[in-house]
């Protein structure tokens, strides 16, 4: 089929598409790489991504073909742009100075859970209830807080490769985790060359 419709012009051949693929991959690597610099405070998100490869005649023996893949992408962090930003520091604190203000909110921090949660539930109400649309007039675009500006900002997110892995699975989930190892001492090695050993594990958490 894919050679019937690249003689009509409609698709790449497969020999054309490979090049080209691993061309966009490595201009990923690259771009990553740049961002890095610019940002070395980076989270993992991941899920399955499932397929089913339809045969166009279903047997008993042989039916359709599922495949599990396993997608990820970069995020860089929005309200922290640097190490400096973030302590990797714990804070010393001793326990017999430990007083029950320390856990119990204070009135502002009660008022302004009040204010964010009249909020959220206006937005739920104005969306399942057609006589209170007039609200999302009135309504702010993005709850107040001391991280607002960072947080309106767009988010700049990066693919990582494509795994044929299942998470349901527990040996492809360690296969997972030793591909994020691999990837990640790459990039951040191509960002900032060869880190000591002793400073590797506390600056980049």
């Amino acid at each position: 089929m894919m050679t019937r419709l690249n003689k009509l012009g409609v698709c790449m051949s497969t020999s054309r598409k490979v090049p080209i693929l691993d061309e966009c991959r490595e201009q990923t690597n690259r771009n990553i790489v740049q961002a890095l610099q610019h940002n070395p405070l980076v989270k993992i998100t991941g899920d399955n991504l499932n397929m089913t490869v339809k045969r166009s005649q279903e047997t008993s023996t042989q039916g359709h073909e599922k495949l599990d893949c396993f997608t990820s992408n970069m995020i860089f962090s929005r309200v922290a742009t640097h190490t400096r930003d973030i302590s990797n520091n714990p804070p010393m604190i001793n326990e017999k100075n430990i007083t029950p203000d320390k856990f119990v909110p204070s009135k502002e921090e009660k008022e302004t859970a009040i204010d964010t949660y009249a909020i959220i539930i206006a937005r739920i109400w104005h969306k399942r209830f057609p006589e209170l649309k007039w609200m999302k007039a009135v309504l702010p675009k993005h709850i107040p807080h001391r991280h607002t500006e960072e947080m309106c900002q767009k988010s700049t997110v990066m693919p990582l490769r494509l795994m044929f892995k299942n998470e349901s699975k527990y040996e492809d989930c360690i296969s997972i985790m030793d591909v994020y190892v691999e990837d990640l001492t790459r990039l951040f090695t191509a960002a900032f060359g060869e880190l000591p050993t002793s400073s590797a594990n506390t600056s980049y958490n």
